[in-house]
């Protein structure tokens, strides 16, 4: 930003001008700025539920082919793979900021939920790490829908 003034010509018109200038272009800074901000403030959420997303994937995928070697746990296996499929949707609307990025993330949430009431069911190591990623991706990402 230039101010420019005329002390030549002692002008008080030129002077006034490059002052309008001046608050117009800082204005603008100021209005350009903030929607990069809260943008900032989004995309780092939106990371936040990535990573939470992935974390949740690698323990479900554990749980799941974990479960497939124990009688009985098809149930459990089923909510993994459903959860599994919901966070890989998510990752891939977060990553592509889709418009409707809050359905994946309510859909997201609906299975890890569930996925969650299964494996907490279990005693196993597997299913408990399972349950656990779930609720910490619940929970970090409930802030991106407030």
């Amino acid at each position: 930003m230039v101010l420019i003034t005329d002390y030549s010509t002692k002008s008080s018109f030129q002077t006034f001008n490059a002052h309008k200038l001046l608050m117009a272009s800082l204005l603008t800074f100021i209005f350009e700025i903030t929607p990069l901000a809260m943008s900032l403030t989004v995309n780092q959420l939106q990371k936040a539920c990535v990573d939470s997303c992935v974390e949740c994937v690698e323990a479900c995928t554990t749980c799941a082919v974990e479960c497939k070697k124990i009688p009985g746990m098809g149930a459990c296996v089923e909510q993994c793979e459903t959860c599994i499929q919901a966070c890989k949707n998510c990752i891939e609307a977060c990553k592509n900021e889709y418009t409707n990025l809050e359905d994946f993330i309510e859909e997201c949430i609906t299975a890890c939920k569930a996925c969650a009431e299964e494996c907490e069911k279990h005693d196993h190591a597997h299913c408990k790490a399972c349950a656990q990623a779930c609720l910490e991706f619940i929970e970090t990402c409930e802030d991106l829908l407030e």
